[in-house]
C-alpha cells in the first residue's frame, strides 16, 4: 500500500496574451487574463489517495504453477475546462444575462479581438476525480520437460478478470458554445463523454520452448 498525494502551485500571470490578430493591432502585455490564476494553487484542496498493489504465484503439482495480480489504483484528479470565443453566446435559460447575446458583444466590431478566445478553468482541484481503478489478473502455466535441456511451457493468462469498465479518460472541455452542460462539471455530477475507458476481459494463450 502506498500513500501519496500530488499538489501543484503555478500562479504566473500570462501578461502576453494577444499581438496583431486578423489585422487588429492590439498591444502584446497590455493585458492579464485573471483566468490564468483561477484554482492556480493546489494546496490544502487535494487529499492523500492510497494506492494497492498485490501480487504472487504458487506452484502445483505435475509442473502447475498459477499466479495473480490486483491492482487498486487511486483516482486521477479531473480537469475540467471551459474555451469561450467570438462566436459564443448566453444559453436560452440564462439567468440575469441576456440570452442568445453575445458574451464579447464587441466581437466583429473595429478594433475588436474577432478570433480571440478565452480559457476558463471550472472546477476546483481536489473536488473531482475519476473512480478508483481496480483490475485483477489470473494465470496458470504447466512446464512439460521432454529431455533434460529440452522443455515446453504453456500458459493461460486472464486480464481483467472482474471486465471492469472504469472509466480512464473523459472530455474535460465544455467547448465554444456557452450552454447548459457546465451544470454536469459542477461538484459530484456527472462528468463528459468517456473517450477511454480500462480494456476489456481479455485472455492471452502462450506456448515457449526451452532448448
Amino acid at each position: 500500500m502506498t500513500i501519496e498525494r500530488y499538489t501543484e502551485k503555478n500562479c504566473t500571470q500570462n501578461t502576453a496574451l494577444f499581438g496583431n490578430t486578423s489585422g487588429n493591432n492590439f498591444p502584446v502585455g497590455t493585458l492579464n487574463d485573471p483566468n490564468s490564476l483561477r484554482f492556480c494553487d493546489e494546496s490544502g484542496r487535494m487529499p492523500f489517495r492510497p494506492e494497492f498493489k498485490l501480487a504472487g504465484n504458487m506452484p502445483l503439482w505435475k509442473g502447475f504453477e498459477v499466479s495473480t495480480t490486483w491492482q487498486n489504483d487511486p483516482e486521477f484528479q479531473k480537469y475540467v475546462n471551459w474555451t469561450l470565443n467570438a462566436n459564443s453566446v448566453y444559453p436560452v435559460d440564462c439567468v440575469g444575462c441576456p440570452a442568445g447575446a453575445r458574451i464579447f458583444p464587441a466581437a466583429g466590431q473595429p478594433g475588436a479581438l474577432t478570433n480571440a478566445s478565452l480559457f476558463i478553468p471550472v472546477v476546483a482541484p481536489g473536488t473531482r476525480f475519476y473512480d478508483r481503478l481496480n483490475q485483477l489478473d489470473l494465470g496458470i502455466k504447466r512446464t512439460f520437460k521432454f529431455r533434460e535441456k529440452f522443455r515446453a511451457q504453456a500458459q493461460l493468462d486472464v486480464f481483467n478478470v472482474t471486465n471492469s469498465h472504469t472509466v480512464l479518460v473523459e472530455n474535460q472541455t465544455l467547448g465554444t458554445t456557452a450552454n447548459t452542460s457546465i451544470k454536469a462539471f459542477k461538484g459530484g455530477g456527472p462528468g463528459g463523454q468517456p473517450t477511454q475507458i480500462l480494456q476489456a476481459r481479455l485472455l492471452r494463450l502462450a506456448v515457449q520452448f526451452h532448448f
